[in-house]
């Protein structure tokens, strides 16, 4: 779980940045049973449902074929070096398309609903007996209930589709849809952000997406435009004329990472006043990235483009973004016999897959937390690694891992949570972290993550978001000892883990994977 803050202007913040930071943030007949179809991600997209608004293409099959892939045998590790910790795409999958719904004021999305190719040999019956999941059925189609909720279903012979949270009738009718080929596109931006030919797409449509009157108060509440009327005016009405923002990266011996904001109309406005405003809603949304203030930053006509070289570190953070359904991590195989009940057993690689996850995230978020100076917008990676330890398989799981997992989770919540400035307690000697949600601090409604809501951000001030930023700055500043305290417990159970993983299982098992390769 995760902790949001919904002031009248945090949730703008947060779209803005998930965004800008993406930023942060086909007929029936190709769909038939017997179809033999290779489809590339722009033919994948065409089979999102239309409402959707942002759109995730992850080439993992070209990733693995990379040159650094290659000579670093990826493919040979269950959690590739760009998965690491971050995502839960296994490494049998070729393409990931999917499309979400986002709204203002939300944190998660309505919905998820996207395609994944895989082996033919790949069956869904193969997945269910793999996950001791029940076959069902949906709109005439097998289905399996993942175990994060969502909905697996066979769509051909290589594709499967899936949607989560589980809404058994949005599935059926989409999938409906699809089979009578007549479901509308998503909209033409996302289409041609989905053709691109990067291993890691993320876009967004902002075509009347974000409220005029918000955005100019956003804007003119920042220090670097408060005293400037006229170029908040001139932002405000170029962020009208936004049409989307796209990420696109590709691996190779250095990670290239460019991000495009595309408007209606050619950019009159200096790429360094705009640059300004990027980074002062990336900073403020708590998904800084190190390399954005030295990336390069230029107009092209109607486009920002942002240009520059991600470390693994940011490609990781990237990547913790990204959703994926909860599929085995080892390809299932048709010939395989059924796999004994795991309950009471553990199995040392998926023990060992979980403990360097953990651990990968614990090392970036502390070196994060060295950088005293962009400590405070980092906020969003402790609440997405949080949820990525919270989605970690632990099937097979060492049970004293899986304590840990939990325990690191709870403490990247409060750790995000006093981000947020919500007052935490730490109490060292019982090893305990607490704070209160659902509750009113003064300058906004807090509530804990969880389910699906469309309600809107709640507020209790017009024009006062300076004060507002201030009020919630000076609850941040008075949490930093607590948050050192929770650094202290966080480091403290990691060696204690640690130990006792290297006593049951021998030094190899505690081993970093950076260790072990070449960089």
């Amino acid at each position: 779980m995760t902790i949001r803050v919904n002031s009248r202007y945090s949730a703008h913040e947060r779209l803005l940045a998930v965004v800008f930071c993406v930023g942060c943030l086909l007929g029936s007949a190709a769909f038939a049973q017997d179809s033999k179809a290779e489809l590339n991600s722009a033919e994948l997209a065409k089979m999102l449902p239309p409402a959707a608004n942002s759109i995730v293409v992850v080439r993992v099959g070209d990733i693995l074929k990379s040159p650094r892939a290659q000579q670093e045998g990826w493919a040979k590790d269950a959690r590739e070096e760009f998965l690491s910790g971050a995502s839960t795409i296994p490494h049998w999958v070729d393409t990931l398309v999917y499309g979400s719904l986002y709204q203002p004021g939300m944190d998660e999305p309505f919905w998820t609903a996207g395609v994944i190719t895989v082996p033919r040999r790949v069956t869904l019956r193969q997945i269910a007996r793999q996950e001791k999941a029940e076959i069902e059925r949906i709109a005439d189609r097998s289905a399996v209930r993942a175990l994060d909720g969502g909905y697996l279903l066979r769509l051909n012979q290589g594709t499967i589709a899936f949607l989560f949270p589980a809404f058994r009738q949005a599935t059926a009718r989409w999938i409906r849809a699809l089979d009578a080929g007549n479901l509308s596109p998503i909209s033409s931006f996302l289409l041609k952000a989905a053709a691109s030919n990067a291993h890691i797409v993320i876009a967004f449509d902002m075509q009347d997406l974000l409220d005029p009157h918000r955005t100019r108060e956003f804007i003119a509440a920042m220090p670097q435009f408060e005293k400037s009327p006229s170029m908040t005016r001139s932002l405000g009405a170029l962020m009208d004329d936004a049409v989307g923002v796209t990420f696109e990266c590709s691996i190779g011996a250095k990670t290239n990472a460019t991000i495009r904001v595309s408007f209606s109309r050619e950019v009159k406005i200096p790429s360094a006043d705009l640059k300004a405003v990027f980074l002062a809603i990336v900073n403020r949304s708590g998904v800084a990235l190190d390399e954005l203030p030295t990336a390069e930053f230029r107009i092209d006509g109607s486009d920002m483009v942002i240009s520059t070289v991600l470390s693994d570190q940011s490609l990781r953070h990237m990547m913790s973004l990204i959703s994926s359904p909860s599929l085995p991590h080892n390809a299932p195989h048709a010939d395989a016999p059924p796999e004994p009940s795991k309950a009471n057993q553990v199995d040392e690689n998926a023990s060992r897959q979980y403990f360097l996850a953990v651990n990968d995230a614990i090392g970036d978020l502390s070196r994060l937390n060295r950088k005293q100076s962009t400590y405070e917008r980092t906020v969003k990676w402790h609440e997405t690694f949080a949820r990525k330890i919270y989605d970690l398989r632990s099937d097979g799981v060492d049970p004293e891992l899986v304590e840990f997992g939990s325990t690191i989770n709870r403490n990247f919540r409060a750790l995000a949570a006093s981000l947020r400035g919500l007052a935490v307690d730490v109490n060292a000697q019982e090893r305990s972290v607490t704070w209160k949600y659902d509750y009113d601090p003064g300058w906004g409604t807090v509530s804990i993550w969880g389910g699906v809501g469309g309600r809107g951000p709640s507020w209790k001030v017009d024009s006062n978001l300076r004060q507002v930023r201030e009020r919630q700055a000076a609850a941040i500043a008075k949490g930093a000892k607590q948050r050192e305290a929770i650094w202290q417990l966080i480091g403290d159970e990691r060696i204690r883990i640690t130990r006792s993983m290297e006593s049951k299982y021998g030094s190899d098992f505690v081993k970093p994977r950076r260790s072990r390769r070449r960089r």
